[in-house]
């Protein structure tokens, strides 16, 4: 009798085992921040490069703002800006990167985002503008 009931016990307890673990592994994955920059009007190169990150190989996302200088405007050339946000592995060779860029000329607007893939690794992000205020945010779905 006692050992039916040990049975049980432990059969019921594999079962809430289990349950739990297929909860723990069903979690949705949410958007985490993984670096958020801003800069000038213009940028040269290395003004504003970011400090190493690591990525997870999640799905990304690339959020970004500019605001174009208040004097292309006077000057009547509002769309001579753009920004172009680089996301690179750092390691010897430079490859598994992604570029977003934002160029009026091409159709862009001043708010914009793009989600894409890379792999798990060491990385840095850096900005290349001209003409424009610009703030991104990179995000990873972990």
């Amino acid at each position: 009798m006692h050992k039916r009931l040990f049975i049980a016990c432990i059969v019921c307890a594999a079962i809430a085992l289990s349950v739990a673990t297929a909860q723990a592994q069903a979690k949705p994955k949410t958007w985490h921040r993984v670096i958020t920059m801003s800069g000038g009007a213009e940028t040269y190169t290395g003004q504003y490069d970011s400090r190493p990150f690591r990525l997870y190989g999640g799905r990304l996302k690339i959020v970004a703002h500019v605001t174009p200088d208040p004097e292309l405007v006077e000057l009547d050339i509002e769309d001579w800006w753009s920004a172009t946000f680089w996301v690179e592995r750092i390691s010897k060779y430079h490859y598994n990167s992604f570029y977003a860029t934002m160029d009026p000329t091409e159709g862009a607007t001043t708010d914009m985002w793009w989600t894409f893939s890379l792999p798990k690794g060491k990385y840095h992000t850096y900005p290349s503008t001209a003409n424009c205020e610009w703030s991104y945010t990179l995000s990873e779905k972990r």
